[in-house]
Parts: C-alpha cells; structure tokens; sequence
C-alpha cells in the first residue's frame, strides 16, 4: 500500500478577531496580541471611563458641600423708594449723597451658616457705611432723605418672597435707625433705635411668650441665652413678631422734614439657637424686599 504523503503546505492561521486567537490548522490555539485598532479602542473606552468617573465624583462633592453650606441666598435684594405721592425721597450709600439714587442693590455672601446676636459686629455695621457684609451675615447701612421743599411723611415696608424649605422661620432681621436732627444749620445724629423682627414662635414659652429672643447664641435652643437690649439694658431683648408669613413689617408712618436726613443699619443673618434651625432647612432661601413709599402731610 503507497504511504500517505505528507502535508507540507504552510501553516495559514485562521484569526478571530473578537477572541484574540489564532487557530493553526493543526486545531492549536495561541494567544496574540489584538490588534492595534482593538487597543486604541480599549485605550479610548478606559479613559472615558475614568473621565465619567471624575466627573461624577466632582458633581458629588459640590452638591454635599453646598448642601451643608447654602443655608441662605441673600444675594442682591433691592431697597427702592415710591415717589408716586410726588415727594421725592431718595437713597445713598454715603451720608454726602454723592450718588443719590431710588434703588439700593445689596450684595451678600452667597452663602451663609448659621450665627448668634453676640457674634455680629453691631457697632460697626451701625457707624459704618455701604456694604458691611460677614461671612455668614448681611450688612448695610444707607442713607434716606427728603429732597422735597415740603415736610411728608413715609412708611416703612418689608416683605419676604420667594421663600423656600421655611427657612424664614429662622431668620433674624435687625433695623438700627438714626434720625438726624438739625442743629446750628448742620444735620447731626440722634439716639439710635434697634428693632429685631422674626417669626412668631412655634412653641410659647413657659410664661405665654410668643416672641423671640434676641439671643446670645449658648446653644440651648429651648430656652435661649437672652441679650439685655442695647439702649434699654434692664430688660431683655425680645423680637418683634412678623406681620404676616410674607410681610415683616408695613404702614409704620414717620414724619420727614425737607432735606432731613435718616440712616439706617439693616443686618440679616439665621440664628442658631431658633429652634426652626434644623437640619431640615438646609439649601433653604429666602428673598426680602425693602421700600420707603412717601405720602403728603396733608394724607
């Protein structure tokens, strides 16, 4: 019988792309490399990875930080004055109304923590002028002034809009307000009044009381550390209840001669000892609204 001959015809690899094998024709496999365009591919889809991975740990961290952070946006609430009676009042930022104008825009910290009464520098911001911010309170004090030939009277007017998460309940809102008086032809200033508005609150105290205190911040949030009032020093220094939900305060009317001249001090910040300070109201925000609306003598 003729032996069978021999195959010497050359081996012809058989690749598979997807696996990365060679089949010999023997029925052998062996390992190769992919080819190059499978690595670059694979190149490409692990740094997408790792770039998706970045990212989304980045979004990650801002978010818990401004979770812990945004307490409150006071940023750019508007004073303005209404000139529809026809008396003109007008506002500065500095006592020599260099700049008269209708409309005040007030910066902020865009965001702030929660502080105390006591941890707030009062008679700075009260002998200062303009933008008087801290890190976790707003601050400024202007100036309001008749510029008629007619003595008016105006009212005061602050309401709260576009609150969320109830963080109003906290709030503390703070008016230091100078009336300057004419003497020997000069304008000087006179005793300064402090009046520190919140929100009603939610449990009375032992004796009935439903009002705020203005408070040391010792931490106890049932029974706050009171601060004696800046003028009257033998009594303790309650807040003046809100209007309403959104009004803080209206209709207080003040008499106003031609040219005279009132400062004011106004100071926002959340108070840490409210027992409305809770974790709850993280990323809250609130928006104030602060006007002067003249009205005739004769009204």
């Amino acid at each position: 019988m003729a032996k069978k001959k021999k195959d010497t015809s050359p081996e012809v690899p058989v690749e598979k792309e997807a696996t990365g094998l060679v089949q010999k024709s023997n029925g052998q496999f062996d390992y190769i490399a992919k080819r190059r365009s499978v690595r670059a591919k694979t190149r490409r889809r692990t740094a997408t990875l790792v770039v998706t991975i970045f990212l989304l740990a980045a979004v990650l961290i801002t978010a818990a930080v401004y979770s812990i952070l945004a307490f409150i946006d006071f940023n750019s609430f508007r004073i303005t004055v209404d000139r529809s009676s026809g008396q003109s009042l007008s506002l500065s930022q500095d006592f020599a109304f260099t700049k008269p104008s209708s409309a005040l825009g007030i910066d902020g910290p865009k965001f702030m923590d929660n502080v105390a009464y006591e941890s707030i520098d009062i008679e700075g911001i009260v002998n200062g002028e303009g933008e008087l911010n801290g890190d976790n309170y707003i601050a400024n004090t202007f100036y309001l002034r008749n510029n008629g030939l007619k003595d008016c009277k105006y009212v005061e007017e602050i309401t709260l809009s576009n609150t969320y998460k109830g963080l109003e309940a906290a709030m503390r809102l703070l008016i230091v307000r100078n009336v300057y008086e004419e003497v020997n032809g000069e304008w000087v200033p006179t005793e300064n009044v402090y009046t520190c508005y919140a929100k009603e609150r939610t449990e009375p105290l032992e004796d009935g009381t439903t009002q705020e205190y203005v408070s040391g911040g010792n931490g106890d949030q049932v029974v706050p550390d009171p601060v004696t009032h800046p003028v009257n020093e033998d009594e303790e220094w309650l807040c003046v209840n809100f209007i309403s939900d959104s009004i803080i305060l209206r209709d207080q009317q003040f008499d106003i001669q031609s040219k005279q001249i009132v400062r004011y001090s106004i100071v926002v910040w959340i108070e840490g000892t409210d027992l409305e300070c809770v974790d709850d109201v993280l990323g809250g925000k609130v928006s104030l609204s602060v006007k002067f609306s003249s009205i005739s003598d004769e009204e």
